[in-house]
């Protein structure tokens, strides 16, 4: 398409020349040059000014941009790994709590009181010592002990100040 558009330009340039020399009584037809096509001195100087863009861009930016996507990969991969490792723990401490409400349903204290206990701050070392006396831990056994007593006073109602007294945690 370019090559058809550049030939018929220069047949014009050509014979718009001729129709202006035989106008002006010259006899010969003049050669004028295309202004589109680039000249020697031209494309050298475009030849070395390319060279020297490729290489800026192979050696010194492309370099600094690879290395840069790549920390992102790397910062991403490991983003992931630590989101997968954070819900790995949420779901055994999830597991964990369920498994001491599980157990305290087996020594009949209310779910109601266990809540109430968990939200002020008691429920883990229920569901620590709940997982512990599965296994035997005498120590355990202990901790389920007070707290099933704790949710007990909770679930009767008794004043903080009143229940301190008969709680030894």
């Amino acid at each position: 398409m370019l090559a058809s558009i550049l030939i018929l330009a220069t047949d014009a340039v050509a014979n718009m020349d001729n129709m202006l020399g035989q106008a002006a009584g010259e006899s010969s037809p003049k050669t004028v040059k295309n202004p589109i096509l680039p000249t020697v001195n031209e494309m050298f100087w475009a030849a070395i000014f390319f060279i020297a863009l490729w290489a800026l861009m192979k050696f010194v930016l492309l370099p600094r941009i690879t290395k840069v996507m790549d920390g992102r990969t790397d910062k991403v991969r490991d983003d992931l790994a630590a989101a997968e490792a954070a819900e790995t723990e949420r779901v055994a401490k999830l597991e964990q709590y369920e498994a001491g409400l599980a157990g305290a349903h087996e020594h009949g204290v209310d779910a109601g009181a266990i809540e109430r206990l968990h939200e002020q701050g008691g429920g883990g070392a229920f569901a620590d010592g709940a997982i512990g006396a599965e296994h035997g831990d005498a120590q355990a056994i202990g901790a389920v002990d007070r707290a099933i007593k704790q949710a007990q006073i909770l679930e009767g109602g008794w004043p903080p100040h009143i229940a301190d007294r008969y709680l030894v945690l």
